[in-house]
Protein backbone atom coordinates (compact mmCIF):
# COMPACT_ATOMS: atom_id res chain seq x y z
CA UNK A 1 0.00 0.00 0.00
CA UNK A 2 2.78 2.43 0.69
CA UNK A 3 5.22 0.97 -1.29
CA UNK A 4 7.95 3.43 -3.21
CA UNK A 5 7.61 5.59 -0.24
CA UNK A 6 3.49 6.39 -1.84
CA UNK A 7 1.63 7.77 0.94
CA UNK A 8 -1.34 10.44 2.30
CA UNK A 9 -5.26 10.15 2.19
CA UNK A 10 -5.14 8.91 -1.57
CA UNK A 11 -3.12 5.94 -0.72
CA UNK A 12 -5.79 5.06 2.04
CA UNK A 13 -8.84 5.36 -0.08
CA UNK A 14 -7.12 4.23 -3.28
CA UNK A 15 -7.83 0.33 -4.73
CA UNK A 16 -6.88 -1.47 -1.67
CA UNK A 17 -8.30 0.92 1.10
CA UNK A 18 -11.31 -1.61 1.96
CA UNK A 19 -8.68 -3.89 3.39
CA UNK A 20 -7.66 -1.31 5.56
CA UNK A 21 -11.43 -0.72 6.42
CA UNK A 22 -11.56 -4.57 6.58
CA UNK A 23 -8.90 -5.00 9.23
CA UNK A 24 -10.71 -2.59 11.54
CA UNK A 25 -13.90 -4.57 11.01
CA UNK A 26 -11.98 -7.68 11.85
CA UNK A 27 -10.44 -6.68 15.20
CA UNK A 28 -14.14 -5.16 15.97
CA UNK A 29 -15.60 -8.68 15.31
CA UNK A 30 -12.96 -10.25 17.36
CA UNK A 31 -13.42 -7.80 20.19
CA UNK A 32 -17.49 -8.50 20.34
CA UNK A 33 -17.19 -12.03 19.77
CA UNK A 34 -14.94 -12.37 22.96
CA UNK A 35 -17.65 -9.75 24.96
CA UNK A 36 -20.19 -11.74 24.02
CA UNK A 37 -19.48 -15.46 23.60
CA UNK A 38 -16.26 -15.38 26.54
CA UNK A 39 -12.37 -15.96 25.49
CA UNK A 40 -12.19 -19.23 24.65
CA UNK A 41 -9.54 -20.43 22.16
CA UNK A 42 -12.93 -21.06 19.68
CA UNK A 43 -14.48 -17.94 19.81
CA UNK A 44 -11.11 -16.64 19.18
CA UNK A 45 -10.72 -18.89 15.95
CA UNK A 46 -14.22 -18.47 14.48
CA UNK A 47 -14.25 -15.04 15.41
CA UNK A 48 -11.02 -14.32 13.69
CA UNK A 49 -11.87 -16.47 10.73
CA UNK A 50 -15.54 -14.72 10.09
CA UNK A 51 -13.86 -11.48 10.47
CA UNK A 52 -10.99 -12.60 8.34
CA UNK A 53 -13.64 -13.62 5.92
CA UNK A 54 -15.45 -9.79 6.45
CA UNK A 55 -12.48 -8.25 5.67
CA UNK A 56 -11.93 -10.40 2.42
CA UNK A 57 -15.33 -9.14 1.38
CA UNK A 58 -15.42 -5.41 2.14
CA UNK A 59 -11.89 -5.15 0.28
CA UNK A 60 -13.02 -6.93 -2.52
CA UNK A 61 -15.98 -5.08 -2.69
CA UNK A 62 -14.19 -1.97 -2.14
CA UNK A 63 -11.25 -2.93 -5.27
CA UNK A 64 -14.50 -3.27 -7.59
CA UNK A 65 -16.27 -0.19 -6.75
CA UNK A 66 -13.01 1.85 -7.43
CA UNK A 67 -11.38 -0.18 -9.74
CA UNK A 68 -14.17 -0.23 -12.23
CA UNK A 69 -14.07 3.68 -12.09
CA UNK A 70 -10.85 3.18 -14.72
CA UNK A 71 -11.50 0.11 -16.46
CA UNK A 72 -13.52 -3.10 -16.35
CA UNK A 73 -12.67 -6.11 -14.19
CA UNK A 74 -14.68 -9.15 -13.29
CA UNK A 75 -15.18 -10.39 -9.70
CA UNK A 76 -12.93 -13.22 -10.90
CA UNK A 77 -9.78 -11.58 -11.72
CA UNK A 78 -10.17 -9.86 -8.49
CA UNK A 79 -10.94 -12.73 -6.29
CA UNK A 80 -7.82 -13.95 -8.56
CA UNK A 81 -5.80 -11.56 -7.42
CA UNK A 82 -6.81 -10.01 -4.24
CA UNK A 83 -7.85 -12.81 -2.24
CA UNK A 84 -6.72 -16.24 -3.44
CA UNK A 85 -2.73 -15.31 -3.70
CA UNK A 86 -3.11 -14.33 0.82
CA UNK A 87 -5.65 -17.77 1.48
CA UNK A 88 -2.67 -19.97 2.87
CA UNK A 89 -0.56 -17.19 4.19
CA UNK A 90 -3.48 -16.04 6.41
CA UNK A 91 -4.56 -19.04 7.33
CA UNK A 92 -0.95 -19.72 8.93
CA UNK A 93 -0.81 -16.26 10.67
CA UNK A 94 -4.22 -17.15 12.21
CA UNK A 95 -2.85 -20.80 13.24
CA UNK A 96 0.21 -18.90 14.61
CA UNK A 97 -1.71 -15.91 16.57
CA UNK A 98 -3.91 -18.61 17.72
CA UNK A 99 -0.68 -20.93 19.34
CA UNK A 100 0.91 -17.46 20.47
CA UNK A 101 -2.41 -16.71 22.55
CA UNK A 102 -2.74 -20.00 24.16
CA UNK A 103 0.78 -19.71 25.45
CA UNK A 104 0.11 -16.24 26.51
CA UNK A 105 -3.23 -17.40 28.51
CA UNK A 106 -2.52 -17.85 32.31
CA UNK A 107 -5.48 -20.99 33.59
CA UNK A 108 -7.63 -19.40 36.06
CA UNK A 109 -7.15 -21.86 38.29
CA UNK A 110 -4.90 -25.25 38.51
CA UNK A 111 -7.01 -27.76 36.77
CA UNK A 112 -9.39 -25.93 35.45
CA UNK A 113 -9.49 -25.04 31.26
CA UNK A 114 -10.15 -21.57 29.93
CA UNK A 115 -8.31 -18.57 31.65
CA UNK A 116 -7.47 -15.01 31.19
CA UNK A 117 -5.11 -13.69 28.65
CA UNK A 118 -1.81 -12.44 29.80
CA UNK A 119 -1.46 -8.94 30.19
CA UNK A 120 2.07 -8.40 31.26
CA UNK A 121 1.20 -6.45 34.19
CA UNK A 122 1.51 -7.04 38.11
CA UNK A 123 0.13 -5.89 40.49
CA UNK A 124 2.03 -3.58 42.83
CA UNK A 125 4.25 -5.32 45.38
CA UNK A 126 1.34 -4.37 48.61
CA UNK A 127 -1.06 -6.23 46.72
CA UNK A 128 1.41 -9.26 45.73
CA UNK A 129 2.65 -9.71 49.48
CA UNK A 130 0.94 -8.12 52.22
CA UNK A 131 3.63 -7.91 54.48
CA UNK A 132 5.25 -5.57 52.36
CA UNK A 133 4.32 -2.45 52.30
CA UNK A 134 5.40 0.59 49.77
Amino acid sequence: MFAGFRGGFASLIGTTGGYLVGFILLALIIALAQARWGLGQWVFVLSAAVGLLVCYAFGTAWFLIVYTRTGAITLGVVLAKCVLPFLLPDAIKLALATLLRARCTIPAHPGISGGKPFTGLQPPLSKRNPFLTV
